[in-house]
This record gives C-alpha cells, structure tokens and sequence, in this order.
C-alpha cells in the first residue's frame, strides 16, 4: 500500500494555533491535527512539530 504525503500547515496568526498534516492512501484523506493555545505553542514548539511529523498512514 503506497503512501503520498500531500501536504503540510502551520498556522501561527493568533491562538489556537495549529499544525495539520494531510496523507492519502489508497481512497482514501487522512488529515492529523495538533493544537495549542498560545503558552503552549511558546513552551512546547518543538514537541508538537515532532508530534505532527511523526504522523503517517500504515
């Protein structure tokens, strides 16, 4: 079964802020999001990037 990342977002205007990956398989839309208010965005940046990067469809 192949995998095709489509597309990454990252949305930092105003909290919440977001970052959403998008990923087809087969038929099918797989959308993963993360979220956070503003303090956790500042603190935590790093860890939430690694979270959304980590997504994909087995």
């Amino acid at each position: 079964k192949q995998v095709l990342l489509l597309q990454k977002w990252e949305y930092e205007v105003e909290p919440p802020h977001a970052l959403i990956t998008a990923s087809a398989a087969g038929n099918r839309l797989y959308l993963f999001n993360v979220t956070a208010n503003g303090l956790q965005w500042k603190r935590h940046y790093p860890e939430l990037k690694k979270i959304a990067d980590s997504f994909c469809v087995v």
